[in-house]
């Protein structure tokens, strides 16, 4: 039934019970109690002024947004690196569900280049430090295993550059650091001790 601008004894719009909807002639009123709180719609398309309003209001949000990306693009410039690229790489193991030692480190990062050092820690979780005889190698190695899992579905590799320039071992023990120039001098000087013995003993006859 059309609206005849009364319902329920309410006489005109201005009878509309607070927080109630009339509709009527294409139009929809809302009233809210308050005078600041009403809103009224009424169906008819934008005018001129807003259409100008709207246009400044998308001018407005376009600048700030430019201004917005010039503000984080700055800071990502003014941003110091916060590491190099270096022969020295940080391993994060997220989720350690098996033990890491430095055999596994060295199983799965010899193959990409030759590996001087490595230093494991586990004051935040469990770390290391894995030294490479170069850039070159040890950028290869993070290339390739960043990301990945040493075994299936736990112990991840999360790579990043180190910024020590050496590592420092001081004992070589499978659960905490290794030394294998150590390891190889020492089996030279071995190798190099027997030939001079074996040189020195009688020729026999």
């Amino acid at each position: 039934m059309p609206y005849n601008g009364a319902s329920n004894g309410s006489g005109g719009v201005g009878g509309a019970v607070a927080g109630s909807s009339v509709s009527g002639g294409g139009a929809t009123i809302v009233v809210s109690e308050g005078p600041q709180n009403k809103k009224i719609r009424t169906g008819v398309q934008a005018g001129d002024n807003d259409v100008t309003m709207h246009s400044r209001s998308t001018q407005n949000q376009s600048q700030q947004q430019a201004l917005l990306n010039k503000s984080n693009d700055d800071l990502r410039r003014k941003r110091p690196e916060t590491t190099r690229p270096n022969h020295i790489l940080l391993f994060t193991i997220i989720n350690p569900f098996y033990p890491i030692t430095v055999d596994v480190l060295h199983k799965i990062c010899n193959p990409h280049g030759q590996v001087l050092r490595i230093v494991i820690f586990k004051k935040n979780g469990v770390q290391a430090m894995v030294e490479f005889d170069s850039l070159d190698a040890a950028t290869r190695a993070r290339e390739n295993l960043n990301g990945a899992d040493i075994y299936a579905g736990c112990c991840t590799l999360k790579i990043d550059f180190a910024k020590p320039e050496k590592l420092n071992v001081y004992k070589n023990e499978t659960d905490t650091s290794w030394d294998y120039t150590l390891s190889t001098v020492f089996l030279k000087g071995c190798m190099a001790r027997a030939a001079t013995q074996q040189m020195q003993q009688p020729q026999q006859r």
